[in-house]
């Protein structure tokens, strides 16, 4: 392998060490350190996979790092960079279910310790939108779709508003925008139409396994399995979509864990940086913990593969037939709308996720101070990070 790829999946495990939040809050840091640092892709390129992965079922950043691999350097790259960006969050989810079983002392994690960490994710969010948007300002069309975009994000929550408003985009750019370049390009890539095939396939094959081997057989580990198969394969929307159904799954029907267990372990996960689809890691330990130690990690390994597998292979086979359709003359037109939604979705990610905050006096100030040092000085995210931390200590302390 490549220096260069081993430098890119070294950057992946650094990012899902440090990337809090959200999908729309993990575009800007892959926007910085990929993009801005690295020049392993243009904010163009980035910005029309990320809009791909936005019709897609499944993790969505997860997916855009997955299209980010494959388009540096094919299957094998797109498998390590997978392991890279969910390693960090689904050890640390996994650890906790292991503590979990092992003291029960849930109550006690010290969450407050992390209550900075939003409102800097938050700051770092705004930063990226407002690079993403600034790129786009010299067409009136473009504003509009952006301004258009931030507000529907910001004010209307459900998982189905993010495909609507990007193919109103592309429809409104391929329709109005007189400044689009359409000029067809011939040269296009032979479409690797036996490599998506076969994903695809390996996918429904997957689906309809579980479901009947899980149904005939009843046996917990695989009943498990086809579960979270199933949550990745049917998403949209994110880890704020997946909670409310594995709620209803393990919770309510299952009887898997408790109540506590689960909203403890959720608002822990919600402080913990990676791809937020990680807590099907401690879901999944703790849905198997009765049994023991040996299947509580099970549990844990078949929550993270189960989960992110789907939206894997979906990613497998969609994205060759995009990069073959994409520099079709109307497709390049639609492009500029789906960079314009994108750039909008995540300005309106800030204000939705502003607005959802648990309120204190700080956070607005804290939210501020991070977009400022993110636009004008060199400090890193990570920086960023360490300092919430260690600011959310001192008021554990002071109180």
């Amino acid at each position: 392998m490549r220096s260069q790829n081993l430098i890119f999946l070294k950057d992946l495990f650094v990012i899902g060490l440090t990337a809090f939040g959200g999908p729309q809050a993990h575009i800007p840091v892959l926007q910085n350190i990929l993009v801005k640092k690295r020049n392993y892709l243009s904010n163009d390129e980035l910005l029309e996979i990320y809009s791909l992965c936005q019709f897609l079922p499944g993790p969505s950043s997860t997916q855009t790092v997955v299209g980010i691999a494959l388009k540096r350097g094919g299957t094998l790259l797109a498998a390590l960079a997978l392991l890279c960006w969910i390693l960090p969050a689904a050890i640390l989810m996994s650890l906790l279910a292991v503590l979990f079983y092992g003291f029960q002392r849930y109550a006690d994690f010290p969450t407050e310790l992390f209550r900075f960490v939003q409102p800097v994710a938050i700051g770092v969010v705004a930063a990226g939108g407002y690079d993403m948007a600034q790129r786009m300002t010299n067409n009136r069309l473009h504003v509009t779709l952006i301004v258009f975009a931030m507000l529907i994000t910001a004010f209307i929550s459900s998982p189905w508003i993010f495909p609507i408003i990007l193919l109103l985009g592309c429809v409104a750019t391929i329709l109005w925008d007189q400044s689009a370049q359409a000029v067809s390009n011939t040269q296009h890539q032979p479409l690797k139409w036996l490599q998506s095939s076969v994903s695809l396939l390996l996918f429904i094959a997957l689906f309809i396994a579980s479901a009947i081997t899980g149904a005939l057989s009843g046996f917990k580990p695989i009943v498990l399995f086809e579960n979270f198969y199933r949550f990745g394969s049917i998403t949209f929307g994110g880890g704020y979509v997946l909670a409310p159904m594995m709620f209803e799954q393990f919770v309510h029907h299952r009887n898997y864990l408790t109540s506590e267990e689960f909203l403890t372990g959720y608002a822990i996960g919600q402080a913990l940086p990676g791809p937020s689809f990680a807590f099907a890691s401690f879901a999944g330990g703790m849905a198997l913990h009765a049994l023991g130690y040996n299947y509580t990690l099970l549990g844990c390994l078949l929550g993270t593969v189960a989960i992110f597998l789907p939206g894997f292979l979906i990613m497998l086979g969609v994205f060759p037939y995009w990069e073959f359709i994409k520099d079709y003359a109307p497709m390049q037109k639609a492009m500029n709308g789906l960079r314009a939604i994108a750039a909008g979705i995540v300005l309106g990610a800030s204000i939705s996720l502003s607005l959802n905050l648990e309120w204190s006096v700080l956070h607005p100030a804290i939210i501020l101070i991070t977009f400022l040092f993110i636009r004008f000085t060199p400090l890193k995210v990570t920086h960023l990070i360490v300092g919430a931390i260690f600011l959310g200590a001192v008021v554990m302390q002071l109180n």
